[in-house]
């Protein structure tokens, strides 16, 4: 889960660009959180943005859809919620991991 999210951190973002990785303690919950100053993912795909197969029109690199998908069955199948927001000042993405 955790290389998933660093690798697609990497692959979208732009030479030059910055991948962050944190971990957090909030309100007794640990947050884990991959940030990325790419080009960032539309809000238009958010709702669908874990869904098996679905890849962003036009997705840059390759893979086949899955990898987020595995990403939260490998959270809920501890406990955990992962979510998508925008990064700092509305550029790139956000995935955070709440335990």
């Amino acid at each position: 889960m955790v290389g998933n999210l660093i690798e697609n951190a990497i692959i979208y973002t732009q030479a030059g660009g910055s991948v962050w990785v944190s971990v957090d303690n909030k309100n007794g919950n640990v947050v884990f959180a991959i940030e990325d100053n790419g080009p960032g993912i539309s809000e238009a795909y958010w709702p669908q943005i874990f869904d098996r197969f679905f890849r962003p029109s036009p997705a840059a690199g390759e893979g086949c859809g899955l990898g987020l998908a595995i990403v939260r069955e490998i959270a809920m199948a501890h406990g955990a919620s992962v979510e998508l927001e925008s990064g700092r000042e509305g550029r790139g993405a956000r995935f955070f991991v709440s335990f």
